[in-house]
């Protein structure tokens, strides 16, 4: 089995590594903090399309897709970055909870059609306060959300 040759780089030493490939950081402060809370690896597929292609003479493979350099591409930012990592997160969590509930108010239908969950979690979801940040659109719901069957008595 081979080794693993890399070695651990402290938080310090990775976003030095980042900046000297050509990733541009306004802030060190904030990106360290990324760095510790969502780590390199995460953050790494996300910054992934911001590294220059290789031309066909530096690639190791003669492989028809095309590879990327270790080299960022100019103008290539951190925060874009994890701009990209919070909408990505936002919209998997977002879209997840309407999808969930609706596979819960089919599965309340069928294995006990006299609950009130659906009812209860319909009003719940009426009362959801006005706010500036977040609406229940922003959780994957539709506008028209109550007419949908999963919603209808």
């Amino acid at each position: 089995m081979p080794r693993y040759n890399k070695p651990h780089l402290s938080f310090e030493h990775q976003l030095e590594l980042l900046k000297s490939r050509g990733l541009e950081v306004t802030n060190d402060n904030t990106a360290l903090e990324y760095l510790r809370r969502l780590g390199y690896y995460r953050l790494s597929g996300y910054w992934y399309p911001c590294r220059k292609l290789l031309s066909s003479a530096e690639r190791q493979s003669k492989l028809e897709r095309p590879q990327r350099s270790d080299e960022f591409m100019p103008d290539a930012r951190f925060q874009d970055t994890v701009a990209l990592y919070v909408f990505d997160k936002k919209l998997r969590l977002l879209i997840r909870v309407y999808v969930v509930l609706c596979i819960l108010a089919h599965f309340m239908k069928i294995i006990c059609p006299r609950s009130t969950w659906q009812i209860r979690l319909v009003e719940l979801m009426r009362s959801f306060p006005k706010s500036d940040y977040i609406s229940i659109q922003d959780m994957g719901f539709p506008t028209e959300w109550e007419q949908q069957i999963f919603w209808k008595n």
